[in-house]
């Protein structure tokens, strides 16, 4: 039985591929931002950390600071977790 997070990452992935057809790159980086909090939140850091370089890829191109602000403290918490303080003070510092 799949739990909530779970659930939610197979209903983003078939967003993403939706998404990708559609070239609809504003959604696909919120898609990858909710992706890297769920990775995140499940203890998945590697997945997590790969979400977020491309949500914050996207949100970059569309210049998008609220995005990419919320991208940067997804990073934090993730550097966080892994118990690398200094970085992630530096990307709440972005």
């Amino acid at each position: 039985m799949l739990n909530d997070y779970e659930n939610a990452l197979l209903q983003l992935k078939i967003i993403e591929s939706e998404t990708n057809l559609s070239e609809d790159f504003e959604l696909l980086a919120h898609v990858y931002q909710k992706q890297a909090s769920i990775y995140q939140k499940l203890g998945h850091m590697d997945d997590a950390r790969t979400s977020a370089d491309k949500a914050l890829q996207l949100f970059s191109k569309l210049q998008d600071v609220i995005g990419e602000s919320k991208v940067y403290v997804t990073l934090a918490r993730i550097s966080t977790h892994q118990s690398k303080y200094k970085e992630s003070v530096q990307y709440l510092q972005n």
